[in-house]
């Protein structure tokens, strides 16, 4: 795992030092914890993701740091979401990025007070544009705000003392990072058609086509892609619909907020420092407005959009599961065509060597005929054997070196033939066969049947 600072530019001192400061959640830090190099290169880690929450509306005495400006009456947020961008980078190694985020936010409803803490991927410094952070999340964020897409997050609504505008940001906020995630989904899936189509559209449109090893490799690379693709986009839906639960209970949740009293819990050392300062006995801000019915109408507008995007991600996902059937499907009947190809080459291969082998026996079967006389032939034409009184006169013929001839003649073709008929398969496993009593399929497999 890297370490801290190669992560987010800051050490481990400073990190701890900030979640504390804050009063962070945990749960966000067990986030952070799976971040990876890969992450920060532009790999996704899929190993972890989810979302966690926490509402703080019953007895806030505890919580109350009024030199802080906290009332004790908050709710938290937790959760990671992952996106595929596509990089502007020319040069770049790699032409998408997947990115994994982890985001915080805490929302003081007395106080009106929103904390953020995006965590991403840190842009590659020697690419890295100079009018853009090094976090590509907060880089959407900002330009949304500045754009004023974010109606809410207008900088003279959040420097109100309206609770209302500042809730009201805070939804626009989240949903402009829930829209993030949606990020290059559908041309990633597109990308990932385009690749596939040239290496299987061929073998369905040309019945002579011969696919390879290698576009089956291509093909099952792009089948993981489009498996991990529907990881993260069923991870980003569940995120998606916990917060659509989330803010659905938050305004019955809030029913039960109750007010601080003037007795805090002295073991709270801000407490303690409160009780001596005449002038502070609780929040003076009300929390009424977040029962009120145009918050919930806010909540409701609010819920409306986020239910639109997960709608948006679900039929991307549901395109992406789509894209992956066909593409296993494909690979399947490339696999069948590529070894009934691989079954009919082996069986021409088998025609010829049959085809040989006939061949060979003819060949064979003229050795036999021919060789034993020209042995003996051979044999009798040299001077080892005389049949002719040079010295007397020349004979032509002789029959008494004709019988010799077919004396040697007729017992060599007898030996070859026979040992040729004996080396035959079939004969020899007949014939252990009948002498062991045993039938030819319980025989052991000490000779190899070749028949041709």
């Amino acid at each position: 795992m890297a370490t801290v600072a190669d992560l987010f530019s800051v050490t481990e001192d400073m990190l701890f030092l900030i979640l504390t400061y804050h009063q962070v959640s945990p749960a966000y830090l067990n986030f952070l914890s799976y971040f990876n190099l890969y992450t920060q290169t532009g790999s996704s880690d899929l190993r972890f993701g989810g979302f966690r929450s926490q509402t703080f509306f019953s007895d806030p005495s505890s919580r109350w740091i009024p030199e802080l400006g906290r009332s004790g009456l908050h709710y938290q947020l937790s959760f990671t979401l992952r996106t595929v961008l596509e990089r502007e980078e020319e040069k770049a190694p790699f032409i998408w990025s997947k990115p994994q985020v982890a985001i915080y936010h805490q929302f003081d409803v007395k106080e009106s007070r929103a904390l953020w803490i995006l965590a991403g991927p840190r842009q590659q410094i020697a690419h890295l544009n100079p009018d853009k952070s090094e976090n590509v999340l907060w880089d959407q964020v900002h330009s949304s705000i500045n754009a004023n897409t974010i109606p809410g997050a207008d900088t003279r609504m959040v420097a109100s003392n309206d609770p209302r505008q500042r809730f009201t940001a805070s939804l626009e906020t989240i949903l402009t990072i829930c829209e993030w995630s949606l990020g290059d989904f559908s041309f990633y899936l597109q990308h990932i058609e385009e690749k596939l189509d040239p290496l299987t559209a061929p073998n369905y449109e040309d019945a002579d086509a011969t696919p390879n090893a290698s576009s089956l490799q291509l093909i099952n690379y792009w089948i993981q892609e489009l498996i991990y693709c529907n990881i993260k986009l069923k991870d980003n839906i569940q995120v998606l619909q916990n917060i659509e639960k989330f803010y659905e209970n938050l305004t019955t949740e809030a029913q039960v907020i109750q007010k601080p009293t003037s007795a805090q819990n002295p073991s709270n050392p801000w407490t303690h420092a409160a009780k001596q300062q005449s002038n502070i006995t609780s929040p003076k801000p009300s929390t009424d407005w977040l029962a009120s019915e145009a918050c919930g109408k806010d909540i409701k507008l609010f819920l409306e959009q986020l239910n639109r995007l997960i709608h948006d991600v679900k039929g991307i996902k549901n395109r992406a599961s789509v894209l992956r059937n066909l593409a296993s499907d494909r690979e399947g009947f490339i696999q069948k065509l590529l070894q009934n190809k691989t079954e009919k080459r082996l069986s021409e291969l088998s025609e010829l060597s049959h085809d040989e082998a006939k061949v060979m026996r003819v060949f064979q079967s003229i050795t036999l005929v021919l060789l034993p006389p020209t042995v003996i032939a051979t044999i009798f034409s040299t001077d080892i054997i005389k049949f002719q009184d040079l010295d007397g006169g020349l004979y032509s013929f002789s029959w008494f070196a004709f019988i010799m001839f077919l004396v040697f003649l007729v017992p060599t073709f007898a030996l070859v033939y026979g040992l040729f008929y004996w080396k035959r398969p079939e004969v020899r496993v007949a014939y252990y066969s009948q002498s062991s009593g045993k039938n030819l399929g319980e025989m052991e497999p000490r000779y190899t049947m070749v028949i041709n």
